[in-house]
């Protein structure tokens, strides 16, 4: 069993692009008990499976996706409420903090949320 994870952001002109990936259940596990020990109680946008799609087979990543204009806001909204706050607290956690496993995962959320992408976890 796998979860999966889309990273989601706005271009300039207002369409939307993105990515996705899956990890397993027990990395990811990891990682969340991680992300629940940081301070300001960060969380992830989660059920949401049915308000975007991401293209994937459309050329290289980044790929176009497609946002229902709910999410859009929520999006946005977390990106200015959780994702810097998310991203900045990442970059301190230290890598022993952590186990080897999951620190692909953390460094791939970290270069994401850097790059202005939201996070939407299905689990």
């Amino acid at each position: 069993m796998s979860v999966g994870i889309a990273f989601l952001r706005q271009r300039a002109d207002g369409t939307w692009e993105g990515d996705y990936t899956s990890v397993g259940r027990g990395t990811f596990s990891e990682f969340q008990d991680l992300i629940f020990s940081l301070p300001g109680s960060p969380y992830f946008l989660t059920f949401r499976e049915d308000e975007y799609d991401v293209e994937l087979d459309k050329g290289p990543p980044p790929y176009p996706a497609q946002v229902t204009p709910d999410l859009a806001k929520d999006l946005e909204n977390w990106m200015r409420y959780t994702g810097s706050r998310l991203a900045e607290t990442l970059r301190q956690v230290p890598p022993d903090q952590i186990e080897s496993y999951a620190r692909p995962l953390k460094s791939l959320v970290e270069q994401r949320l850097a790059e202005g992408y939201a996070v939407i976890v299905s689990y």
